[in-house]
């Protein structure tokens, strides 16, 4: 008799047919879902993180709130873990009455900590082409909205609007300022391919907006440059600003790897999905075993 198994991650002696998400930036071998530069602040959950989590200053603090899981690696130089939270591993000086499921001294991988924001990301730069260029301003009637890459001056999408943009497109798309309004949502039009959108100033979004397929690059310098209201949807999408804060709010989704990369992070109760999907066909005769990790032959049941 064949048995099949669904697993998240095997190790497999036997056939296996691999299916992947879409990666998150991986950065000295290690997949990051969410990176600061100087701090991350976990507000009490519960809130759980299924991913790896970075501070890459060697002076860098990680705060876990109360009733958090990491399900990860969490490396910072102090970290503190709240009453009934839980990190997989800590990678750093830890304090507070939380439990790490491991502990070690912090050793972020090299390549995460020479450059900010890691490689492959880029450091943002304010673009002056937004002087004088038009403002654009999409609503749910025109759905879905389409726009040429270019450089624009303020962009608005009114509550429920859809704008789909190019992917890869050269130029890139360039705005001023954005601003998403109740449940707009912006996407690349190739599902699966980013399109690249660069803004100088505030990224603000009202709840329940969707951002998908988007690599969104800040160059703000203000303290809460990227702000997104409640129970946003991320997919596959990556939020670079290396210069400010990145302030998801409760009940936003991270889904099939987004990641959040800011100077710092102020994480309210959240859900992040990334890995990979694994289908296991044992071979006639065999079985999963060990949590899987490999098929062993089935044992017939004593009659």
């Amino acid at each position: 008799m064949k048995r099949t198994l669904l697993t998240l991650s095997l190790t497999l002696v036997g056939s296996l047919l691999f299916v992947a998400m879409a990666q998150a930036t991986i950065c000295g071998g290690v997949e990051f879902t969410l990176v600061a530069q100087n701090n991350i602040g976990f507000e009490q959950g519960p809130t759980t993180i299924n991913g790896n989590v970075l501070v890459t200053s060697a002076t860098g603090t990680a705060s876990v709130g109360a009733h958090n899981i990491i399900n990860g690696k969490l490396y910072a130089a102090s970290i503190f873990v709240g009453t009934d939270a839980f990190v997989q591993e800590c990678h750093g000086t830890v304090s507070g009455p939380g439990t790490c499921g491991a502990t070690f001294p912090f050793d972020p991988p090299l390549a995460c900590t020479g450059t900010f924001p890691p490689p492959p990301l880029v450091v943002p730069a304010v673009n002056a082409c937004v002087v004088g260029a038009p403002n654009k301003t999409f609503s749910a009637g025109g759905n879905p909205n389409t726009l040429a890459p270019g450089c624009y001056g303020s962009l608005r999408l009114n509550a429920g609007a859809i704008l789909e943009l190019v992917a890869n497109s050269t130029p890139a798309y360039t705005f001023k300022d954005i601003r998403m309004l109740t449940g707009s949502a912006l996407k690349s039009a190739t599902a699966l391919t980013k399109a690249t959108v660069n803004v100088n100033g505030l990224f603000v979004a009202e709840p329940n907006v969707a951002l998908t397929d988007i690599l969104l690059n800040s160059a703000s310098t203000i303290g809460a440059g990227v702000a997104f209201g409640n129970a946003a949807t991320l997919t596959r999408t990556v939020i670079n600003a290396p210069f400010t804060n990145i302030h998801p709010r409760t009940g936003t989704a991270l889904r099939e790897c987004s990641e959040l990369i800011g100077e710092t992070l102020t994480i309210e109760p959240i859900t992040t999905e990334c890995g990979q999907v694994n289908v296991c066909l044992c071979p006639e005769g065999f079985e999963p075993e060990g949590g899987p990790v490999a098929c062993v032959p089935i044992v017939p049941l004593l009659k």
